[in-house]
Order: structure tokens, then sequence, then C-alpha cells
């Protein structure tokens, strides 16, 4: 399922509250672990969503133009529990914390849609969470049917 894009009002409201950037191939835009500072509107060009060493929790995705990254953190004041980074040349409008949680307090229309965004990435999670606990049944299920390895006890000699 391809994550929701915001409106083509709601993106022009949230650039006007941020600042453009642009990153090539491979710029990290935030870590997992690090404090939050804000979202990213992209703008064009796509960027990887990753929980690095942990890919079995969590799949990669890739996300392109209008969609925002950084979003759960951003309105939770959490660290990011991603990393997010450039897969090709990206446009970007990075919307610091406080600006973000101010167009959500004045604007029902970005509220809804920020909302309806956070919806998905919660689907998201828990359609990841359930397939890596489905994987982790399968691999014990199979160490579980094969018979136990026979050691040898005598002395060698």
């Amino acid at each position: 399922m391809q994550k929701p894009k915001l409106s083509p009002e709601v993106q022009a409201q949230l650039q006007a509250a941020a600042i453009s950037v642009s990153r090539g191939k491979g710029a990290v835009l935030f870590h997992a672990g690090e404090p939050c500072r804000g979202a990213f509107l992209i703008r064009s060009g796509r960027i990887k969503l990753s929980l690095e060493g942990n890919e079995d929790l969590y799949p990669t995705r890739f996300l392109g133009e209008g969609t925002v990254v950084g979003l759960p953190a951003t309105l939770s004041g959490e660290a990011y529990s991603l990393t997010a980074e450039t897969a090709e040349r990206c446009r970007l409008s990075f919307i610091p914390r406080r600006k973000l949680l101010n167009l959500v307090r004045r604007d029902a229309a970005v509220a809804t849609q920020i909302l309806l965004l956070l919806s998905e990435e919660i689907y998201q999670m828990r359609k990841a969470a359930k397939a890596a606990a489905s994987r982790v049944r399968k691999r014990n299920s199979r160490r579980k049917a094969r018979p136990p390895e026979q050691h040898s006890t005598h002395a060698l000699g």
C-alpha cells in the first residue's frame, strides 16, 4: 500500500512554514535515536526509511513526492525511530517541529491530513510487526521439527 499523500493545499501550507533543502543521493536526514528536529516533506526524489540492522522487524520502505518523513517523532517530541536516507537526489521542505505543531493547532485540514498519515503509519507498523512475528514462528517451528544433533560422548583416542 502506498503511503497517503498530502493535498496540494496542505503541502503549500507546510512549504510556507518550511526551509527548502536539496540533498544528493545517500544523504542521511536523520538516524534512529537522534533527537527530533522536525519533519521533511518530499517535493521530488525518494527517501529510504529503515530500522538499521533490523530489517526483519521493519522492512526498508521507499517514499516519494508528497509524503512526509519524521512525522511521528515530530508530533510526539520523541527521538526518531527510523533512519531516513535519500535514495536519489531530493528536493525537500524541512518543517521545524514548533512550526508544524502550530499549523496542526491552527488548521483543521492540516490536522486531519496529518492524522490520516499517522493512521497509515500505525497500520504499516502493525503489518510489519505481524509479518515479523510470523517469520519468527516459522523459524521456531522449523527448529522444533529438526532432530537434535547427536554428539559423541566417548573419548577420542
